[in-house]
């Protein structure tokens, strides 16, 4: 190519891409370099191909001078300063003027000398060439150790002040100093954990979002509480299939501004779903406690998702539905559950009257030392009290005799005592049920069978205790038949409270029809034509429900996993019993993460940022450690 035509090329491209970033202009210029190509001669194109890169000769030494190889070519570079020059310069004369300009005290020197930089120069480059490496171990240790510090929720400042000096302790006492000495340069200064945290947390909602992205549909849980430092915080989890599997991840923690309405809720949400390309469209079912500003029809959160995706399908927490239930009494159980309630808390309200009692169970060799508080927040704390209030009624009775009689005197009721037994039997059977509704992976046909069992025995249990039995109610039995109490006394209350409590459950999950759902829990145990599906999917589920091999493969795996496999093979089918099994039955996955949450945001945090910690504390997903350092720079610790 003539040189005038290469210079108006370079200018060309430098007049029409001020603007653009190197890689632009290079792309430029190497698109006019293509065009070029075919105009140029072939005397032209011969000579360019003849054209060698200069080598380097040993004599070149003598001028002070070795080489190192830079874009697959060799260029000479000084033993005396390092500085490296052009291929071109690989010239006597130049490499010469180079040494006289800049180091003329050194011209006259023998070989020998340059020699000797030369081999210096080597074991220089040697050393950092392992420094660099050193620091690239450091770099993954420091990731690996800050993923262990996000997973068990301790202060960033730990890996500085406690892990790192006790490694180095280990290491010194296990292999000497020597090996304890490389641990020195691995960064965990509280800065690099949080940064690292961070890095962590992006790489595994990267991850996240792609899985999602292929899963197609999802669905989501969210609720919204305050913290420590009274900032609403909104949780949002996500459920989707992936690699023939049903997840559950944390999809994002944000804190909201102000106020906390369906509106502020909904726009929160929103802004995330568009700035990671999700749609509602994909979203299949969308579980929340209940609450007004979650569930209401003209501003709620439900009113405006059903306004862009009317086809969601909105559940209300079974979990928090059971609790709802169990917490209306009759009048005169509501009275002894406050008189329990009132009798622990004048012993655990006053430390010195908490110390005192305890000093006075240990006298008397009692199982337990403590009474247990009531929280309304906690599901089960109603069982728990009550029935240790139950097992410390003799020692309860001696103490308050002397601190409070009126209290004291509650345990010489006989009627009394007979509903606290009766209460702490029931509500001990309803905290079974309500940890039996918590878990992972839950599905809404699993919980379903738990709640109508529950029904079920609620039924059995009256007609029991109307025919003159209280086995079913331990704690009731066992104290009717040591005191000889009259089994008949407290007939009214027991009953009323059965027939009341069947008929809460009942009217609170009255949107449960897990019959019609019956081929989805077992394809192969059911009467297909009593299902609701089109015709063409009940011959479907025919040909399902006969396949041997399936029903080999339908005990191995799990109902989710088992229908997610089924994809391919009978896709109607098994769309709609994803559609079933994908939505959240409870909001139990954001209670727990709360519980993370206050233990991550103490007094002494207030003001993190939690989002990245919670994630990669709660998140099933590894980090990708290889591309996390090798996309980053490897520093020595500081």
């Amino acid at each position: 190519m003539d040189k005038w035509l290469l210079k108006a090329a370079v200018n060309a491209t430098t007049a029409t891409s001020s603007d653009d970033g190197p890689s632009k202009k290079v792309q430029k210029l190497h698109n006019i370099a293509e065009n070029t190509k075919t105009t140029e001669s072939p005397n032209v194109q011969m000579e360019s191909l003849s054209s060698k890169r200069r080598k380097y000769k040993d004599e070149y030494l003598k001028l002070g001078f070795s080489w190192t190889m830079v874009n697959h070519e060799q260029r000479p570079q000084c033993v005396l300063c390092s500085e490296i020059l052009a291929n071109d310069s690989m010239k006597p004369n130049k490499l010469t003027r180079h040494l006289v300009t800049k180091h003329p005290e050194y011209k006259d020197k023998d070989i020998a000398f340059f020699k000797r930089h030369e081999e210096s120069q080597k074991a220089s480059a040697s050393v950092m060439n392992k420094y660099v490496t050193v620091s690239s171990k450091a770099q993954r240790a420091s990731y690996v150790v800050s993923e262990l510090i996000a997973r068990t929720m301790k202060p960033y400042n730990i890996g500085e002040t406690l892990v790192l000096p006790a490694a180095i302790k280990m290491c010194e006492i296990m292999h000497g100093s020597k090996y304890a000495e490389a641990l020195k340069s691995i960064p965990l200064s509280r800065d690099t954990v949080k940064r690292r945290i961070i890095d962590l947390s992006k790489d595994i909602e990267i991850q996240l979002l792609m899985q999602i992205q292929q899963s197609v549909k999802f669905a989501i849980q969210l609720d919204e509480s305050t913290d420590i430092g009274n900032m609403a915080q909104l949780l949002v989890f996500v459920r989707y299939c992936y690699e023939g599997e049903i997840l559950e991840e944390m999809l994002f923690c944000k804190s909201l501004e102000g106020h906390t309405t369906g509106e502020d809720i909904f726009s929160v949400v929103e802004e995330f779903f568009k700035a990671n390309d999700l749609l509602w469209h994909n979203c299949v079912g969308v579980c929340t406690d209940g609450a007004a500003a979650m569930m209401g029809h003209k501003k709620g959160f439900r009113a405006k998702v059903l306004s862009i995706a009317p086809h969601v399908k909105f559940t209300h927490c079974m979990i928090h539905r059971e609790a709802l239930a169990a917490k209306k009494l009759e009048p005169e159980a509501n009275e002894v559950l406050n008189d329990a309630i009132k009798i622990v808390n004048f012993i655990k309200a006053r430390p010195l009257q908490s110390r005192l009692f305890s000093i006075f169970c240990n006298e008397m060799g009692s199982q337990y030392d403590s009474l247990l508080l009531h929280t309304e927040v906690r599901w089960l704390s109603r069982g728990k009290i009550l029935r240790r209030v139950f097992e410390f009624k003799d020692e309860l009775q001696l103490y308050l005799s002397d601190h409070n009689p009126t209290l004291a005197a509650k345990f010489c009721n006989e009627r009394w005592l007979q509903i606290l037994c009766y209460l702490s039997d029931i509500f001990e059977k309803m905290n079974d049920l309500n940890s039996s509704l918590q878990g992972k992976n839950s599905n809404i046909l699993s919980m379903g069978d738990k709640i109508s069992t529950f029904l079920q025995k609620l039924t059995l249990w009256k007609h029991k205790y109307e025919a003159g039995s209280c086995e079913m109610f331990q704690c009731l039995s066992e104290f009717i038949e040591a005191s000889n109490a009259n089994p008949r006394e407290i007939d009214s209350v027991i009953k009323t409270h059965l027939e009341n409590l069947h008929q809460n459950l009942s009217e609170r999950f009255r949107d449960l029809q897990t019959g019609e759902l019956h081929w989805i829990g077992n394809p192969f145990d059911t009467d297909v034509g009593s299902t609701h599906l089109p015709l063409t999917d009940q011959e479907k589920l025919i040909e399902l429900s006969n396949d041997s091999t399936l029903k080999i493969e339908f005990k191995k795996k799990s109902l989710t996993s088992f229908w997610v496999t089924m994809k391919r093979e009978y896709p109607d089918i098994s769309a709609k019993a994803i559609d079933v099994l994908l939505p959240f039955p409870s909001t139990y996955l954001c209670e727990a993460t709360f519980s993370k949450l206050a233990t991550l945001k103490s007094k002494n945090r207030s003001r993190l940022d939690v989002e990245p910690e919670l994630r990669v504390a709660v998140s099933g997903i590894s980090p990708r450690m290889d591309v996390l350092t090798a996309g980053a720079q490897a520093h020595p610790s500081h």
